[in-house]
C-alpha cells in the first residue's frame, strides 16, 4: 500500500511538472499572427490586477521602421518586418531583436518598401517553427531564414513564379501559416489553384488548390471532430481544406473581408467584415457526410475592420469599426459598448482584454459581459497603432510606424 502510494505521488509529480512545462512553453512563445492558437489569446496568468500609479513599466523602447507587421516571439528572440533606409531607396526588412533589451540582432533586406496613403511598409507577420522564420514582403517575396542568424535558407517570388498572381491594393498582407511541415500562403489574383503549400524544409511545392482569397486574410488551422483543416477565404466563400488541399466544406461569404476568422471550440466559427456586412456565426458538423454547415445568426453588431475579435467561449470582444464591444456568442446581441479607442486592437489573457487604441493608449479591461470595467490605462506610444500586441513572458509587445516597445504587465513586475 505504501509503495503504491509512493508510486502514485511520483506519477502525479511528473504530470504536474509536465503541465507546468507545457504552460511555460506556451507562455514563452507567440509564434505567429494572432498568437499560439491564432485566436488572439494567451494562457498567461499572474498579470496585473491593479494599475500602477505611473502605469506599467516600460522595459524598453526602440526605434523601428514603418509598417504594420506583427511581432512573433520564440523564447529570447522576437521578429517583425519593417521599412527603413534613405528616403530615395527605402527597403523592407525582416529583423530579429533581443526580447530582454530590444537590441537588434540581425536583419535581411526583402526589396523595396511598399508605399500607400494609409501607411507605408509591410503588413504581413512572420511565422516561426523549428528554428526557422518564414516571412512575406509586400510585393510577394517569400523567404525562409534561420532564426539564429538570419541566414537565407530558401526564397520564392510569388508574383514571378505564378502567372496571374497580383499584388493587392495594400500589398501582400496575409501571414504565412506553418503547419504539418508545410507553409501555406494565399496567391491573390488566382481564380483557380490560389492556395499554395510549400515544404518548410526546402520550399518545394506540395500542392495548389481552390481559388485565392484577397491577400489579406491568413489561413487558420483548426481541428473539427478530430479532422485537421485549414479555414481560408477562397473567392467569395469561406472554405475549409484538408491537409492535402481538398475542400471539406464551404459557405458563401464576402470576398472583401480583411479580418481573420475566429474559431470557437468545439465546432463554431465567427467571421466578420466592416461596411454593412457585420458578423456571421457558423456551427460545423464535421462528422456528418457530407459536412453540415449551419448558420446560427448574422448580426451587424460586430463589424471587424482589419483587427479580428477574441472570445472566452461565451462572449466575443472586438472592435465594431471604432467601437469596442462585447457581444453574446449565442445570438450576437450587444452586451456593452465603449468608444474612445478608435480602430484599435486587442488580445485576451488572464481574464482581461489588453486593448491598444489606434493612437497608442494601452488599457486593461475585465473580460466580462455585464459591464465595461477598466482596470487602468496609460499612453505608451504616439502616432498610428494598427498592429495588435503580442504577449510573452509577462511582456506586452506593441509597435507603431516608428517605435517598438515592451511593457511589463506581469503582476509584481
Amino acid at each position: 500500500m505504501y509503495m503504491n502510494s509512493q508510486r502514485i505521488l511520483r506519477i502525479t509529480g511528473v504530470l504536474l511538472v509536465a503541465c507546468c512545462l507545457a504552460t511555460l512553453q506556451a507562455a514563452d512563445n507567440w509564434p505567429q499572427f494572432r498568437g499560439p492558437a491564432q485566436n488572439g489569446a494567451s494562457d498567461q496568468a499572474g498579470l496585473l490586477k491593479t494599475w500602477p500609479e505611473n502605469g506599467p513599466e516600460i522595459v524598453w523602447n526602440v526605434p523601428v521602421g514603418s509598417g504594420f507587421s506583427g511581432i512573433a516571439v520564440d523564447k529570447n528572440k522576437l521578429v517583425t518586418m519593417l521599412g527603413d533606409g534613405p528616403e530615395e531607396a527605402r527597403q523592407e526588412y525582416l529583423a530579429a531583436f533581443n526580447l530582454k533589451n530590444g537590441k537588434e540582432l540581425w536583419r535581411l533586406a526583402l526589396g523595396k518598401e511598399f508605399v500607400n496613403e494609409f501607411g507605408n511598409g509591410p503588413r504581413s507577420t512572420p511565422s516561426l517553427a523549428d528554428g526557422k522564420v518564414v516571412a512575406l514582403s509586400s510585393y510577394g517575396r517569400l523567404v525562409c531564414v534561420a532564426l539564429k542568424n538570419g541566414k537565407l535558407l530558401w526564397e520564392k517570388d510569388l508574383v514571378k513564379d505564378h502567372e496571374n498572381t497580383t499584388v493587392p491594393r495594400f500589398g501582400f498582407s496575409s501571414s504565412p501559416l506553418i503547419d504539418g511541415g508545410n507553409v501555406l500562403i494565399d496567391l491573390p489574383g488566382q481564380k483557380e489553384n490560389g492556395f499554395l503549400a510549400l515544404s518548410l524544409k526546402d520550399g518545394s511545392e506540395q500542392w495548389r488548390k481552390v481559388p485565392a482569397g484577397n491577400g489579406y486574410i491568413s489561413p487558420l488551422a483548426i481541428d473539427l471532430d478530430k479532422k485537421h483543416q485549414y479555414v481560408v477565404l477562397s473567392g467569395p466563400k469561406l472554405s475549409a481544406l484538408d491537409p492535402a488541399g481538398n475542400v471539406l466544406w464551404q459557405k458563401e461569404w464576402t470576398g472583401a473581408g480583411v479580418a481573420n476568422p475566429l474559431y470557437l471550440s468545439p465546432n463554431r466559427i465567427f467571421v466578420s467584415a466592416s461596411g454593412d456586412v457585420g458578423g456571421l456565426m457558423l456551427e460545423i458538423d464535421a462528422g456528418a457526410d457530407p459536412v453540415v454547415v449551419k448558420e446560427l445568426w448574422r448580426s451587424r453588431s460586430m463589424k471587424n475592420h482589419f483587427n479580428a475579435s477574441v472570445s472566452d467561449g461565451k462572449h466575443i470582444y472586438g472592435f465594431d469599426n471604432a467601437t469596442l464591444k462585447c457581444i453574446a456568442v449565442e445570438d450576437g446581441k450587444t452586451k456593452w459598448a465603449k468608444r474612445g479607442f478608435g480602430k484599435g486592437s486587442l488580445i485576451m489573457a488572464d481574464g482581461k482584454l489588453w486593448v491598444v487604441s489606434d493612437r497608442g493608449m494601452l488599457a486593461a479591461v475585465k473580460a466580462q459581459p455585464d459591464k465595461y470595467e477598466e482596470i487602468g490605462q496609460s499612453q505608451i506610444l504616439e502616432g498610428k497603432c494598427w498592429t495588435a500586441p503580442s504577449l510573452v513572458q509577462g511582456l506586452l509587445l506593441v509597435r507603431n510606424g516608428t517605435h517598438m516597445t515592451a511593457i511589463r504587465v506581469a503582476s509584481g513586475g
